[in-house]
C-alpha cells in the first residue's frame, strides 16, 4: 500500500505545476509531467487515493478528466465520459468517482 502522505506530496506537486502554468491539468499534456508518471507508477494502489482526492478536493487544480487519463494509464482501460456530461466539471468528477468505485 502506498502511504497517503507520499501520494499527497505528488498531487500537491502536480497542482502547483497546474497553477504555475495557468492551465487546469490539460490532459493533452499529462504524459509530459514527471509527477503524473509517479502516480501512474503507484499502480492500482493509487485508485483509492485518487477517489479520496476527488471526493475531498472538488475544486482542485487537477480536473477529473485529467484524473481519468491517469486511471487509464494505470489500468489500461478507457474511461468513457458520456457525451451529455462533457464540459460539466462537477458531473465528470462524480462520474469518475462512481467509475473508480466499480474497478
Amino acid at each position: 500500500m502506498i502511504p497517503k502522505n507520499e501520494f499527497d506530496a505528488v498531487v500537491t506537486e502536480w497542482e502547483a505545476y497546474c497553477e504555475d502554468k495557468k492551465w487546469r491539468a490539460d490532459q493533452d499534456f499529462h504524459n509530459e509531467i514527471d509527477t503524473i508518471q509517479k502516480i501512474v507508477g503507484m499502480g492500482m494502489n493509487a485508485i483509492p487515493l485518487i477517489i479520496g482526492h476527488l471526493q475531498t478536493k472538488p475544486d482542485s487544480a487537477i480536473v477529473a478528466a485529467s484524473w481519468a487519463k491517469v486511471v487509464e494509464a494505470i489500468t489500461g482501460n478507457k474511461i468513457e465520459i458520456p457525451e451529455e456530461i462533457r464540459g460539466k466539471v462537477e458531473e465528470i468528477r462524480v462520474h469518475l468517482i462512481d467509475t473508480l468505485r466499480s474497478l
